[in-house]
């Protein structure tokens, strides 16, 4: 479960990808302090590729989400697909794990970050 505020911003972050055409999920939403370890281990001490780059997640305080593209075997390959749904959480207030740089670059991420604010676009009000 999300926090109120980081649910109404993904709500309308659907809202906005279905209308123009993207097939997104939600993969993701609160993780426990323990599975954030865990995915954190993966690639480091537990054998598989690094999915994460921090302990301190967003997800661990109800603020983030993660998405996948909802067509069976391009989950996660199609970049422009996430550039598309980064452009729109941007554009709503949410910050996109696509646009980080300096290695931790996170495709499918979205967090409201603790002071932001959702902006609804004309005809989603």
């Amino acid at each position: 479960m999300l926090n109120e505020k980081t649910r109404e911003a993904a709500v309308l972050f659907l809202r906005i990808a279905e209308d123009q055409g993207l097939e997104v999920m939600i993969t993701e939403t609160y993780r426990t302090q323990e599975r954030q370890d865990y995915l954190y281990e993966q690639g480091r001490t537990r054998p598989g590729q690094v999915v994460t780059w921090t302990r301190n997640s967003q997800h661990t305080k109800r603020n983030a989400f993660d998405i996948a593209k909802n067509v069976r075997g391009e989950e996660y390959s199609d970049k422009e697909f996430f550039r598309k749904a980064a452009e729109i959480g941007e554009m709503i207030g949410l910050e996109a794990g696509y646009f980080w740089g300096d290695g931790k670059q996170d495709m499918p991420h979205f967090q409201m970050n603790r002071f932001g604010r959702i902006y609804y676009p004309e005809g989603y009000e």
